[in-house]
């Protein structure tokens, strides 16, 4: 629609210089200013109701043609309103184009400052104020950049796009709480979650948390139940390289190197491992609750150390297979975990290390963590 208006404004601009022509810088339309600011006054007319519109290209098509006819040497208020408006739409939509919807909200916030009669440009605000508060709750942002996989050594740059990613691994109250909305079926529960060692028990058609344990993070849970808790609340798992990216708090694409604080196996850095991790020589063996270690630079909490984090990644792919589903038990299929446990040494924490798992596989130190990519229904065509 707004590439419609833009070349309906540039017809009629063709149309009228077609009557009077432009020679140099300047629109010859009459000797008489009266009847040039008869002219330069329509252009405005129209300059007006596409902006009311949020068109700004044929805003300022018209407001320079305005310009002309009554020979002004500096732009006028309306044109640099005009100019200011695109600017922020196009900056608006490039933010959105990578993901970051807190830049995109701030450009939006100032365009519709600026002219509250932008219907394209409220209705997408509204939606991402309504997107953020709604799934990102307890996320925290990563902004998107260049990565490369340390896991094969590639040395091949990935373009990441933003994503959110949860500050704390999901608890037993948050899995219990899903179970109770879902409410599985016996055999279905049982691929998702080992209820006999879990923390979460059943009883009376309801399901609760052992005492104490409501904030440890959710274990002896199958990348199924990690994966159908993720899709409950219109989530993900994170992919290995999405969840490097932010163990190492998005800082790869500042530096182009890894950032040599992360090598755990370096003694040099052993006090930063336990500022940020609880793992063998510190954990007691214990399971802890979450987020009692130092966050990491984009917010999260233990991505290193406490519990192994169920990934999309298959480990080993079976010849064929593009989907796995509950039904294919019987195929030998991994998965991909990764950051270690509280039972990990220093060098299983290492951002490259990774834990290949059956997707059926349950034990008391592995759980999840999960990302949000936005979509969006609404989309104004740029």
């Amino acid at each position: 629609m707004k590439r419609f208006l833009v070349l309906s404004t540039i017809f009629l601009t063709i149309f009228t210089l077609k009557m009077y022509p432009i020679y140099g810088q300047e629109m010859l339309v009459s000797e008489n200013s009266e009847e040039q600011n008869v002219y330069a006054e329509a252009f405005h007319k129209s300059a007006r109701d596409c902006f009311k519109r949020g068109n700004y290209d044929s805003t300022i098509i018209n407001l320079d043609f305005a310009k002309k006819l009554r020979r002004l040497e500096v732009e006028d208020l309306p044109l640099l309103v005009a100019k200011t408006c695109q600017q922020l739409e196009d900056s608006a939509y490039n933010s959105l184009k990578y993901g970051d919807l807190y830049s995109t909200k701030k450009y939006l916030h100032l365009l519709i400052a600026l002219n509250p009669d932008d219907n394209n440009a409220a209705t997408l605000y509204q939606e991402i104020i309504r997107k953020l508060d709604k799934n990102t709750s307890g996320m925290a942002f990563v902004q998107g950049g260049k990565f490369f996989n340390i896991t094969d050594d590639s040395e091949q740059y990935t373009e990441i796009s933003s994503f959110f990613i949860d500050k704390y691994e999901v608890t037993n109250a948050q899995y219990a709480k899903f179970l109770n909305e879902k409410q599985p079926e016996t055999s279905t529960l049982k691929i998702w979650l080992n209820l006999e060692h879990s923390a979460i028990v059943y009883k009376d058609n309801h399901y609760s948390v052992k005492q104490n344990a409501d904030s440890l993070p959710v274990t002896y849970v199958s990348w199924f139940g990690a994966q159908e808790y993720a899709q409950h609340y219109g989530k993900s798992l994170p992919s290995v390289l999405q969840w490097e990216y932010a163990a190492m708090g998005g800082v790869w694409h500042k530096t182009n190197k890894f950032p040599e604080s992360f090598d755990f196996t370096n003694q040099e850095h052993v006090g930063f491992a336990r500022n940020m991790a609880w793992f063998n020589k510190n954990s007691d063996n214990t399971l802890r609750k979450v987020g009692m270690k130092s966050k990491n630079m984009i917010g999260a909490y233990d991505m290193f150390g406490n519990v192994k984090e169920w990934c999309t990644d298959w480990y080993q792919r079976p010849a064929g297979v593009t989907q796995f589903t509950e039904q294919i038990l019987d195929t030998d299929v991994y998965k991909t975990a990764k950051g270690g446990a509280f039972n990990s040494t220093l060098q299983h924490l290492h951002p490259k290390t990774l834990f290949p798992y059956s997707v059926y596989y349950t034990d008391n130190t592995t759980g999840f963590r999960c990302i949000y990519i936005p979509q969006f229904e609404y989309l104004v065509e740029k």
